[in-house]
């Protein structure tokens, strides 16, 4: 749902899960999700997977908002 809201798609979705289960965890990512992590989780495996996602996100908000500068009507 949140990807489809324009408001809430750049927020990544990071699912921390009891679940191993192949099919709920393509199905999590192939919904969006940026990370699907099971526990238990250790931290260092946390810290590294949370750097990426906020490094992606990054690089995707900046392409984002120049990409909406750049198709904006000027002057308005």
């Amino acid at each position: 749902v949140m990807k489809n809201d324009p408001r809430l798609f750049l927020i990544p979705v990071i699912i921390l899960s009891a679940s191993t289960d192949k099919d709920n965890i393509e199905k999590c990512l192939l919904d969006g999700a940026a990370e699907y992590l099971a526990k238990p989780v250790r931290t260092d495996v946390l810290r590294l997977r949370l750097q990426r996602v906020i490094k992606e996100n990054r690089m995707y908000r900046t392409i984002y908002h120049n990409q909406m500068a750049l198709f904006s009507p000027k002057g308005r």
